[in-house]
């Protein structure tokens, strides 16, 4: 048997105020970087020569932090699916297939690739900001994890 541990009760405004708050620092790291005690603009180098990848890094915490709560939504509802033993588990195997391409997904994450990054960011966190939505979208189909 597979145990799920229990994650604590977040509202969604609570959701919605930290997603911005991410969202916000994340745009604010990726336009600045600090040197010298002064913030200067960065231009984007394609070649990565100065080996200054924190926007980068920080992108991709976001991207995984996202996929994560996705996780973390399908297992609660899981775990409220084979409680009690009467539960539906044909439901919950279905629920955890998706966990399983969610879990795929999150180790293609890499913050060399901060295209694939943003991608992810795009998608996810809209879907992380309206549980309703997520569950809508993830009823239709494998199109949510072609990112």
């Amino acid at each position: 048997m597979i145990v799920y541990d229990k994650r604590p009760n977040v509202n969604g405004k609570e959701r919605v105020r930290v997603l911005d708050a991410l969202t916000r620092l994340t745009s604010r790291l990726v336009s600045f970087r600090r040197t010298d005690r002064r913030l200067r603009p960065v231009t984007p180098r394609a070649d990565h020569s100065d080996g200054d990848h924190h926007a980068e890094v920080i992108q991709a915490e976001v991207a995984m932090e996202l996929i994560n709560r996705a996780r973390g939504l399908l297992y609660e509802r899981i775990y409220h699916l084979e409680a009690g033993g009467a539960g539906d588990q044909r439901a919950a195997k279905k629920l955890d297939a998706i966990a399983v391409k969610l879990y795929e997904l999150l180790r293609t994450i890499d913050y060399r690739e901060p295209k694939r990054v943003r991608a992810v960011i795009a998608r996810w966190s809209p879907l992380m900001r309206d549980e309703e939505q997520f569950w809508t979208v993830l009823k239709e189909g494998p199109g949510l994890f072609n990112v």
